[in-house]
């Protein structure tokens, strides 16, 4: 009876180890899954700001080009009516708008480029969160031992205990710190 009953209580536990590792399984492949959708989320973000730049260029260059040229056939046609007088201010005119679409154009530049800029920051910021996530199993790892810590703690907090053998050695290294564990912890403070 007792032979069974221990191995109803081992199969109890294996079931249950079973479950813990399928929930942690599924755990690890949702927050892959997030990680993977919000990183497509961002860049597909980056590559909207960039074509919504680009398309605005695009307008503001057309607007300057036609300006430029409505302005020109403005200045020829008042150049032909009064040659003499108006063939400074047609000049005049001309340099202006010329001005004004190399400013529209180094704007409408600079826009793509922080457009750009924001989109790489985008992914840098992706790819920084993609490189956190080892910094998780660290942090677990710190967890666990100020557990183990403070378990070994109450042991020793709630009275003697005469423990020998392989399990007492096990207990006095995990209680006391030897001479390379002490200088592996001074490089701490």
């Amino acid at each position: 009876m007792l032979s069974d009953q221990a191995s109803q209580e081992l199969e109890t536990i294996l079931r249950t180890n079973q479950r813990r590792e399928q929930d942690l399984t599924a755990q690890c492949a949702r927050y892959e899954i997030e990680h993977k959708e919000k990183i497509d989320e961002m860049v597909g973000s980056a590559r909207v700001a960039e074509i919504e730049a680009r398309s605005r260029m695009d307008v503001q260059i057309a607007s300057a080009k036609g300006d430029f040229q409505v302005a020109q056939a403005e200045g020829e046609k008042d150049a032909t009516q009064i040659r003499k007088n108006m063939e400074i201010e047609s000049n005049r005119r001309k340099v202006k708008i010329e001005e004004q679409a190399a400013v529209i154009v180094l704007q409408s530049e600079a826009k793509l480029r922080a457009a750009e800029n924001n989109a790489k920051a985008l992914v840098a910021s992706a790819e920084g969160e993609a490189a956190s996530t080892s910094g998780l199993e660290t942090r677990r790892k710190y967890e666990l031992e100020w557990e183990r810590l403070s378990v070994v703690e109450k042991l020793a907090a709630s009275g003697r205990r005469f423990v020998s053998g392989d399990t007492g050695k096990q207990m006095i290294r995990e209680m006391v710190p030897t001479a390379t564990i002490m200088t592996k912890s001074k490089s701490y403070f």
